[in-house]
């Protein structure tokens, strides 16, 4: 084969190599519903926790105060 040749089928083989790797941009649909109601659901899973929270959060607190009277019982014969 001659140079001229060999170069052309060279930059035609590039040219159909590079062809092949373009990616063709997808168009994604969003359905403003179905947005919402997620941000709902996720509004409600936050609610629930905060929730759980704040519960646990006053056991924790009720435990510290039954065992600081326990404490102060103990310590003086009466709660303060």
């Amino acid at each position: 084969m001659s140079f001229k040749k060999s170069l052309f089928i060279l930059v035609m083989a590039f040219g159909i190599l590079s062809a092949c790797g373009e990616q063709k941009a997808k168009e994604v649909k969003v359905d403003a519903a179905e947005v919402e109601k997620a941000a709902a659901e996720m509004r409600e899973e936050v609610a629930e926790k905060e929730a759980e929270i704040k519960a646990a959060k006053q056991r924790v607190a009720d435990s510290l105060r039954k065992v600081d009277s326990l404490q102060q019982v103990k310590e003086h014969g009466h709660a303060h």
